[in-house]
């Protein structure tokens, strides 16, 4: 960027913040500052999201002292009014809200290195729409109507034009995005506050049992049906379109490994005999073995195939959905926010993708929400005025069976204890500070009690028995993985606005409903163990289990604020239509099979893709090639063979080429030489698993078969011939 564009992006950000606080210091009780606040923040907020980009684009901060002088000057006159005028505590609020953005800068500076990874415009907002909420929630200062609706107008062209292109250029790329984005997030709140989704008189909203919009119960069922037949559209279409991929290997293996021989060991389709490791030890998997053994019996009824092995995860999926709507309809009480949740969830890119692999994730949804829903009964009943003890001990003892399926499933479900304690203590501040009984107090103790006995038993249990592989993924993190802060929003078509409204919740949440503090304290809880306890690089699939909640929460929120919008209408049906036609087209990412990106309306059809790591690798059209082209005496040189795709072979000769480099060019050339022709094959991507003298020597020596042949260019598989080979 050249140094006239980001000078006249600093000059507009200086002007409108001089021209901002000017105003409001000196016109803070005039009846215009409540028409101009609204315009005046926009502006705020459109130079600012000019000034930040322009600031990164040249470098950062280190290379300019502009932002150090603009958060100062902004400081200094935040001070300034403070002492000079008699303030509430509101007005002040408003202050600090306008002066929040220049002070994240400086701690941006300060905290370079930890946040150098973080999305940092998305990050300076929330910091800035934090203490504007709370200012707005209160309604010290009234707005005009059409700034919420103008806000909601903008919130839904943001979504269209988030995902538009102009040409080979993204609009995202564009100034004119950056103003939707600077305009959604105070716009947002401005429709929140002025349609009194968040303010007093509420809480009954947010309450379980509290009826909002009672339907028949044939309208529920047709609902649901809509949505478990979109669900099994979404997940169930081309369940064959590819190859099996990466881990869903684990599975495969061990399910012809179970049925081959009764115990979980990986079997080799090649030679029909165990997979045996470097050392001759056979290669076993007793992960989710639960799940492996519904594999099993996917391929005991319908064979060995990509549809077959992978309907286990689909039918998973679709009890989640049904779940999901049952408890979000029983709590909330509104057909509306319950079908544009789930409806949500539906759609979730990766809820998509897991729930269309071989892998335990799309079960760990259902028994993890399960077991984390059935703790919180067990709280619930005891908490009672009169305990129904043989209901309190046969949910508890669900509860607990439902959790060690959960943990079996996969082990990282453990990091919902230690949240599970938080929400207890969380619970027992709230009744001491609002006089609950004194019965209450002691049942909510002894709650506690039992979550620090649990967390320790845990705790022991993991030093006694030095689980191995529990050591690797969980542990306090040298470095914090910020990214798990934003992962389990990154579907939604507004980011930004999604973590705010999460936010939102969370803090309304703490002070009304049980339920509420439930799901937010436990979703805080496991994204922030995640980004400090879970020594794992950045995976949607680990922390899928608690987006439920969490996008839960912020769904909840923007419904409610847009059903109070709804009441220009006189017509009710017409305003909860509205209502529901609205927020699906701010929170929910819509992907059909077949059906392309549409400017934003609809996304790539993730029903057309299986794998999770972004690169489809069709083994079973490159095995194919090889198998029909190879002599009986040329052996396979591979690395990540997948034996499943080449059937019973006892003649056929694999090489393994290994793992992490461990093959060296000296023991390569060690061992083609006895050959007079040999295949080269590997998926794509995982090539990084030899050495560069290895890949080169392959390179150049053999034929490169993946470019010379119609079927296998598009297969992302490495396939090479080497025919003849100089070993000199």
């Amino acid at each position: 960027m050249s140094s006239w564009v980001f000078l006249t992006d600093t000059l507009v950000f200086l002007g409108a913040m001089a021209l901002a606080f000017l105003w409001l210091v000196y016109n803070q009780h005039s009846e215009d500052l409540k028409r101009w606040l609204y315009p005046l923040s926009v502006l705020y907020s459109v130079s600012v999201h000019f000034f930040i980009v322009s600031w990164l684009e040249v470098g950062g901060l280190s290379v300019s002292p502009i932002p150090y002088i603009a958060a100062g000057i902004v400081i200094a006159a935040v001070v300034w009014a403070s002492l000079q005028h008699r303030m509430s505590r509101d007005q002040l609020l408003f202050y600090v809200a306008m002066s929040s953005f220049p002070v994240v800068m400086v701690c941006l500076a300060i905290g370079e290195p930890i946040l150098g990874d973080v999305w940092l415009t998305g990050t300076c907002f929330l910091f800035f729409t934090i203490p504007a909420a709370l200012l707005l929630r209160h309604h010290a200062l009234k707005l005009p109507a059409w700034t919420g609706y103008g806000a909601i107008g903008i919130l839904v062209l943001y979504r269209f034009f988030s995902a538009g292109q102009f040409g080979e250029r993204s609009v995202g790329d564009l100034d004119l995005v950056l103003l939707f984005l600077s305009a959604t997030v105070v716009g947002g709140f401005v429709a929140l506050v002025h349609s009194r989704g968040l303010t007093e008189n509420t809480r009954a909203h947010f309450q379980l049992g509290i009826q909002k919009w009672s339907v028949p119960g044939w309208v529920d069922g047709i609902v649901l049906a809509g949505l478990l037949f979109l669900t099994l559209m979404v997940t169930g279409t081309n369940l064959s379109g590819l190859s099996f991929q990466n881990d869903e290997y684990y599975h495969v293996n061990t399910a012809l490994g179970l049925r081959e021989s009764g115990d979980f060991v990986q079997w080799n389709a090649v030679d029909d005999a165990p997979l045996l490791d470097a050392d001759g030890e056979v290669l076993r998997y007793d992960r989710a073995r639960a799940y492996t053994l519904q594999t099993t019996g996917a391929l005991a009824i319908f064979g060995l195939s990509e549809s077959a092995l992978r309907l286990p995860s689909v039918m998973w999926f679709m009890i989640f959905i049904a779940g999901a709507y049952i408890v979000i309809r029983v709590w909330t009480k509104n057909i509306g926010v319950a079908t544009v949740t789930v409806l949500a969830f539906v759609f979730l890119d990766h809820f998509i993708l897991h729930a269309r692999i071989v892998r335990m994730y799309s079960m760990l949804l259902v028994v993890g929400n399960a077991a984390m829903l059935l703790w919180y009964a067990c709280y619930r009943l005891s908490m009672a005025a009169t305990v129904r003890w043989f209901r309190l001990v046969a949910v508890g003892i669900l509860a607990v069976l439902m959790s060690l399926l959960a943990i079996e499933t996969h082990f990282l479900f453990l990091i919902f204890f230690p949240a599970w304690l938080l929400y207890l203590i969380v619970e027992l501040i709230w009744e001491v500070a609002n006089d609950g009984s004194h019965r209450q107090r002691q049942v909510a103790g002894l709650w506690v009690l039992l979550g620090v006995v649990i967390v320790w038993l845990g705790a022991v249990a993991f030093q006694v028995f030095n689980v191995s592989l529990l050591g690797q993924f969980i542990g306090w993190r040298p470095i914090a993985n910020f990214q798990y802060e934003l992962i389990p929003f990154s579907d939604q078509p507004i980011v930004a606005l999604v973590i705010v409204l999460y936010l939102v919740g969370i803090i309304y949440n703490l002070r009304h409903s049980s339920g509420g503090r439930f799901i937010s304290v436990v979703s805080v809880a496991v994204i922030l163990l995640f980004t400090f306890a879970v020594k794992r690089y950045n995976a949607m699939r680990y922390i899928l289990f608690i987006m439920p909640m969490a996008l839960t929460v912020a769904s909840v929120v923007l419904y409610y604020a847009l059903e109070r919008l709804s009441a220009v209408f006189n017509n009710q049906r017409l305003g909860r239509g509205v209502t529901v036609l609205t927020a699906i087209l701010i929170f929910v990412p819509i992907t059909l099979p077949g059906v392309p990106a549409l400017w934003g309306l609809t996304y790539e059809g993730r029903s057309e893709q299986v794998h999770v790591a972004g690169i489809g690798h069709d083994v079973r059209t490159a095995y194919a090639y090889v198998k029909g082209n190879r002599s009986v005496s040329e052996p396979i040189f591979a690395q990540s063979f997948r034996g499943v795709y080449w059937g019973v072979d006892k003649d056929l000769e694999v090489i393994n080429l290994g793992e992490q480099q461990s093959l060296t060019l000296k023991k390569l050339k060690k061992m083609v030489k006895e050959h007079e022709a040999m295949w080269f094959i590997w998926p794509a991507g995982k090539a990084h698993h030899l050495t560069r003298p290895v890949r080169k020597f392959i390179a150049e020596q053999a034929e490169y078969k993946t470019s010379q042949v119609p079927e296998l260019k598009n297969s992302n598989v490495e396939v090479y011939y080497w025919q003849r080979l100089d070993t000199k």
